[in-house]
């Protein structure tokens, strides 16, 4: 149920985090930014696998290299890329941002993937023989839906993990230390990595499976950071505050419209933009991050690879 007058913010969170629980996760973390200050349950500072939420900073990246000069949001997925390199047509009109906020025309996965994926034990790492090499070969096998930019929303894993790819190949650093050293290290997200150190042991239908490898599509999902870092992260979101303060505003301007949801570059945008949120999974770990505008409390869920840790989310904000 979603939050009543009558509860203090401790409550709260003992609350969201006890359904967790009862629904079978093993040190799931619940953690809030409200007016009144922070208040959590669990190890906020536990390092988790946050798949999809991933995203979130791919696309800050993409709007501080913007900001810098290196790329432009009309820059063309074949200006990155070696020149000659094939391409299926349509791939050589998708622009850095119809990769960043999802109407690229790319589909969710890229060519022979989806098949790798549904093989028997592939789910185990699914992505992880996809190397740059790869990916860019994948570029020419690809079947792009519609005119990119005008395209209706299309989630694509493919797509947002290419955006990181190609920022990465702009600044000559490649994906993972342009994040680090552009976007996570100057919001102070020290502990946030790309690798498997002090990884929290990643559960499916209760049973410990281990961390996926996203190699080129990391972009798309690769990130591993605790609650303390993500809540400290969608502060700087609420506020548009900090030294990234101009990109996260670019992040947040609203690019196109699906139903009642509105897509910036990454952010999801609800109603008016009342409420951003992002979700992730991975075989093994669930994260929802969000931030109700009106009220300015920010959520931070991390569970396992099971079902709740929306509807944990959701009993953290105003009824919508």
């Amino acid at each position: 149920m979603p939050r009543t007058p009558s509860q203090s913010w401790p409550d709260r969170v003992r609350a969201a985090h006890e359904h967790l629980l009862a629904r079978g996760h093993v040190d799931p973390v619940v953690a809030v930014s409200t007016s009144h200050g922070r208040f959590g349950a669990g190890a906020l500072d536990q390092r988790w696998e946050v798949g999809s939420v991933t995203k979130l900073f791919t696309a800050l990246l993409l709007a501080q290299l913007v900001g810098e000069g290196v790329v432009g949001l009309d820059t063309r997925v074949p200006d990155l890329l070696p020149p000659g390199t094939p391409l299926a047509e349509g791939v050589a009109h998708i622009t850095l941002e119809n990769l960043a906020c999802h109407r690229s025309g790319l589909p969710r996965l890229p060519p022979g993937v989806l098949a790798h994926s549904l093989s028997r034990d592939a789910m185990r790492d699914p992505y992880a023989a996809l190397d740059g090499a790869r990916l860019v070969d994948s570029l020419a096998a690809t079947r792009v839906r519609g005119t990119p930019g005008r395209t209706p929303v299309r989630y694509s894993n493919y797509g947002v993990g290419l955006l990181g790819y190609l920022c990465g190949l702009a600044t000559g650093a490649g994906y993972e230390q342009s994040q680090i050293g552009r976007v996570l290290e100057p919001l102070g997200m020290g502990g946030a990595t790309f690798a498997d150190d002090c990884l929290h042991q990643g559960r499916y239908r209760g049973k410990p499976v281990g961390p996926w490898h996203l190699s080129s599509l990391a972009g798309a999902g690769g990130l591993r950071c605790s609650a303390g870092d993500l809540l400290g992260f969608l502060e700087a979101v609420r506020d548009c505050s900090g030294p990234l303060a101009p990109a996260i505003a670019e992040t947040l301007r609203p690019r196109s419209e699906r139903g009642r949801i509105r897509v910036g570059l990454g952010w999801f945008l609800v109603g008016q933009g009342d409420l951003l949120m992002h979700d992730g999974g991975t075989r093994g770990a669930r994260s929802e991050v969000r931030v109700e505008r009106p009220t300015g409390v920010c959520v931070v869920v991390l569970g396992d690879g099971r079902g709740g840790t929306a509807r944990a989310a959701g009993m953290l904000l105003n009824p919508r």
